[in-house]
């Protein structure tokens, strides 16, 4: 009896180390090379409003994001580091590189984001964003240095990392230098709980939960700023993002935020590969402006009738690109204009009930 029960407990062990080694998850290379592909686009949502919200615990756990809303949504395109502006004047090492489209204050403005994927880690180089105000031209550049550590590779349970960096930020008016400002930053890193998170949309994915306790410092202007957040990260790349409105509020249970993020992205990974949209989106097209073609990806989350148009900026329809039923998934499009003049011109999806249009910049 006593040999019967130790066999019994025996078994019993493996099969909870079983679980356990099942249900946590490793991030490689080879999911950030996924992540990192050239097309491969990530819808970023903001919800504004939510003011509390449940991390779980430290450990295994699980946490239900499917309330977050989307007030305001951007898009991010892996493009080649060598088709961007600013690739080989500022960020000459990056071998990935991401175009995003946002609103600022009721401008809009493009922007690339820079990073370097190394064989044993991922690191990020800094940015620049774009924007047009009337006549003028403005233009910001955020340069890191040394190239902050986002995260290694592998990294997972109780994996931990910091980084320490520069942060220099230089605005420029048509072309010239206006004002600079640098700041110190220094993150610890700590991978604290793993589990399956339930997205906006119903879908649910196995993530880790990384902590992130990030110390900015300036001498002039003198400033000390401290932010603790989390971020739930999947294989695929996508991601929720809560920024604790309290550095010491406890790390676990319900705590007060100012809002959240949360992303989508088109990578395929282990744990997601079979994962339809969970909703529609249609992404800014890339390049942009563009000659002689341009990419648009749009995404449908069930089978509708599809159409995607083009139209000029009096209203006129200039081409039909989709028109027909299409079945769930992600789809890109590739548009080469035949006989169009350079211009403004404005795509729109419609499927079912969701209408969405875009502006796109033509040069001949």
């Amino acid at each position: 009896m006593k040999i019967h029960l130790t066999v019994l407990a025996f078994l019993f062990t493996l099969i909870v180390l079983s679980t356990v080694t099942l249900a946590q998850i490793t991030i490689t290379s080879t999911d950030a090379s996924a992540i990192n592909a050239v097309g491969n686009v990530i819808t970023n949502h903001l919800d504004s409003t939510t003011t509390s919200i449940d991390i779980g615990s430290p450990g295994a756990t699980s946490w239900d994001f499917s309330a977050l809303n989307s007030h305001f949504n951007s898009t991010f395109t892996s493009v080649l580091p060598s088709s961007t502006p600013y690739f080989l004047s500022d960020f000459p090492t990056s071998n990935v590189a991401f175009y995003f489209d946002i609103n600022i204050m009721g401008t809009a403005a493009e922007g690339w984001a820079y990073s370097t994927q190394n064989v044993n880690n991922y690191e990020q180089n800094g940015q620049a964003l774009k924007a047009v105000i009337g006549t003028d031209t403005m233009l910001i550049k955020s340069i890191l240095s040394p190239a902050q550590v986002f995260f290694p590779l592998p990294f997972t349970f109780n994996s931990q990392w910091g980084s320490d960096f520069t942060i220099t930020n230089t605005t420029y008016f048509n072309g010239i230098p206006f004002i600079t400002t640098t700041a110190n930053h220094t993150e610890t890193v700590l991978v604290d709980a793993w589990g399956n998170m339930t997205m906006p949309g119903g879908a649910v994915l196995q993530a880790l939960r990384l902590r992130r306790d990030d110390r900015y410092t300036s001498p002039s202007p003198p400033f000390y700023v401290r932010t603790i957040s989390y971020s739930f990260l999947t294989k695929s790349g996508s991601v929720v993002e809560i920024v604790a409105n309290d550095t010491t509020a406890p790390n676990s249970g319900i705590i007060q935020t100012d809002g959240a993020t949360w992303s989508i992205s088109g990578a395929v990974g282990v744990e997601d590969e079979d994962q339809i949209p969970t909703q529609y989106s249609l992404s800014q097209n890339y390049p942009n402006p563009f000659n002689p073609s341009t990419t648009i990806h749009f995404s449908v989350p069930s089978s509708e009738f599809v159409t995607l148009k083009v139209f000029d900026v009096l209203g006129n329809e200039v081409a039909t690109l989709v028109n027909e039923e299409q079945p769930a998934g992600n789809y890109e499009i590739e548009f080469s204009p035949a006989g169009l003049s350079s211009g403004i011109y404005f795509y729109k999806l419609h499927a079912g009930s969701f209408v969405e249009t875009k502006k796109m910049i033509l040069i001949r």
